[in-house]
């Protein structure tokens, strides 16, 4: 729906294909939206910053998904001399693998959306953000931009994160429209879903782990629950307090540490 033109040349010089111009269009309620955000997924401008950088032999974004592979070719290193990593028949548990492999995803984005790199991104890496405001915004004009964004933007960095986002949380809303587009794009994209289903194999000792980070979770969570009562009914002095809410949010870190190991 939303092909190339040569009328975009014109637009692109004009700056109409940038994350400031997109948020602006937003504001507007410029009913080309959900085109141009489109558009600037499928043009990809980036900052001339980032290609020399790169020619320099810096760690770019144009080079991404070497890192990436360079990361997680490191992480498997490590998950192959962790002997904590094997079960018992020698095989390697899927669990631990998973985890090093979002370490290695997790550094290299670390890396590129700090904030010594986030001038050298390409403005479509940013562009979830309009996408999931247009998500939470109930407005019809946000609903029909959405819907066109869904169905058309290519799954990219950048607009990929809104859309697994919003395809998890479409669900738990009961939008079964949303659900319903984002799956048959899935479906219909090669490579996405296949055929035949996949297994994985589960050992007792992964098992055991896993319940046993499950144990601990909950204990973490009503470990918060009593802190954040003790410290919303606490009268004492605000060192008290202030002490009090060092420790809830040390918990909260400790919570989201163990979500990320069990599931």
């Amino acid at each position: 729906m939303f092909g190339i033109t040569e009328q975009d040349q014109f637009l692109a010089k004009d700056g109409v294909f940038t994350l400031v111009s997109i948020k602006e269009s937003y504001t507007k309620q410029d009913p080309r939206l959900a085109e141009y955000i489109c558009k600037l997924i499928e043009l990809d401008p980036a900052p001339r910053a980032m290609f020399i950088e790169s020619g320099r032999g810096g760690s770019t974004f144009d080079e991404i998904h070497q890192q990436i592979e360079d990361a997680v070719s490191q992480q498997r290193i490590l998950l192959y001399n962790d002997p904590k990593a094997k079960s018992v028949d020698g095989y390697i548990s899927p669990i631990h693998s998973k985890q090093y492999v979002w370490k290695g995803h997790q550094k290299v984005w670390e890396h590129l959306t700090s904030t010594a790199m986030k001038d050298l991104l390409p403005d479509r890496v940013g562009i979830y953000e309009v996408i999931l405001d247009l998500w939470n915004d109930n407005s019809a004009y946000a609903r029909t931009q959405l819907l066109n964004v869904l169905r058309f933007v290519r799954l990219r960095y950048g607009a990929w994160k809104a859309v697994k986002m919003i395809f998890k949380e479409a669900e738990v809303r009961f939008d079964w429209e949303v659900y319903a587009i984002l799956d048959h794009r899935f479906a219909s994209d090669g490579g996405w879903r296949y055929a035949s289903p996949k297994y994985i194999r589960i050992t007792e000792a992964d098992q055991a782990q896993k319940d046993g980070d499950a144990e601990t979770l909950r204990d973490q969570e009503s470990k918060q629950e009593a802190l954040q009562a003790e410290l919303d009914a606490s009268e004492e002095t605000s060192a008290t307090a202030e002490a009090l809410k060092l420790e809830l949010d040390a918990n909260s870190i400790m919570n989201q540490i163990l979500r990320v190991g069990i599931t």
